[in-house]
């Protein structure tokens, strides 16, 4: 994906690099940041750039890409291809970026128009490049994305939503539940004073100054009355080390953790429920 959006950067008719070295600098690190999937620090890159030249297409277009991939500035990637879609409607590929922010931000009947036409007119390219058969694939898998989308939304239920509260909320940190198909059973992420070897440093030794809690696994049993049990750590499976939970089979018989310790700094293991 990332090549393929370096490849458009090089290729698409309006662009023309001029710029100062300084401006060249920080587009080399934007540029960069994009390569390592860093958007929120190439975003802040590509919106000063474009505060100083708005009138440079070639910025406005790299910014539209890093929203693109930066959820939380998936509204901004909308009005960034809406404003390149008009000044540029002979490049065919606009109608690609755009279909792709309406689907981002939910606009599931442009989405799907937009992207029907974009695929619709590849059929008048004879020899297409690697590059836009690419492209093709992820439009045509976005078109399917962007159907399945706008079935969800016309079929979508409402339900209210409320903390669980304790004594599985706490102050501390919980995240990552899984349950059992029966919902009889949960299993989460926890981070506190309660974390197995309190506080470590990154040599996994106690330091109650520099160090931090790390991650454990917590289960809690869902009672007669609806209300969930005191939640306890899976003493087998805690260690001074980060230990998550990850997934729950709907048995509630198979879980599969991540662990990291001073020699295996993470992996993915699955442990065997030894009962019932």
């Amino acid at each position: 994906m990332i090549k393929r959006l370096f490849y458009f950067l090089l290729t698409l008719p309006f662009f023309s690099i001029t710029y100062a070295q300084s401006e060249r600098e920080m587009y080399k690190e934007a540029l960069r940041y994009i390569n390592e999937k860093e958007f929120a620090k190439a975003y802040e890159v590509m919106d000063k750039l474009y505060s100083k030249k708005p009138k440079n297409e070639d910025y406005l277009f790299t910014l539209g890409i890093v929203c693109l991939n930066y959820p939380e500035r998936k509204e901004r990637a909308l009005e960034i291809f809406e404003v390149l879609s008009k000044k540029r409607k002979d490049i065919m590929e606009m109608k690609y970026y755009l279909g792709k922010a309406y689907h981002m931000n939910y606009k599931f009947n442009e989405a799907i128009s937009l992207i029907q036409e974009f695929i619709n007119n590849f059929s008048s390219i004879k020899k297409p490049t690697d590059e836009q058969n690419t492209m093709l694939n992820d439009a045509m898998l976005l078109l399917t994305y962007s159907n399945n989308g706008k079935s969800i939304m016309e079929n979508k239920i409402f339900c209210k939503v409320e903390n669980i509260g304790p004594p599985v909320n706490s102050e501390d940190a919980e995240y990552v539940p899984v349950i059992s198909a029966d919902e009889a059973v949960m299993i989460y992420t926890y981070v506190g004073p309660k974390s197995t070897g309190g506080l470590v440093n990154d040599e996994l030794q106690t330091d109650k100054e520099e160090g931090y809690y790390h991650e454990d696994i917590m289960i809690s049993y869902k009672k007669e009355d609806g209300t969930w049990a005191e939640p306890t750590g899976i003493t087998d499976l805690n260690t001074p080390g980060h230990d998550a939970a990850i997934a729950l089979s709907p048995d509630g018989q198979t879980l599969f953790i991540f662990k990291s310790t001073n020699e295996d700094k993470g992996d993915i293991y699955m442990s065997i429920l030894d009962g019932n």
